[in-house]
């Protein structure tokens, strides 16, 4: 673990779908969650770079919890 700034925004996936609506995020009924990891490290996917992941899972998987 280091205690240098992250440079990159996290990619926050929703059911694995990329998401950046953060505040449709906040609205989600804790209840409808499953699960949720937060991997720290940076990583690197085609001409993205992330400063780590939120990967987070509803209940249904469906994506359709959030507007």
């Amino acid at each position: 673990m280091t205690l240098f700034p992250i440079n990159n925004k996290p990619g926050v996936f929703l059911d694995g779908v990329l998401y950046d609506n953060y505040a449709g995020l906040a609205n989600l009924p804790v209840g409808e969650l499953d699960r949720m990891a937060v991997l720290p490290n940076t990583y690197y996917y085609k001409d993205f770079t992330f400063g780590g992941i939120i990967d987070i899972h509803t209940k249904k998987s469906d994506f359709n919890s959030v507007k």
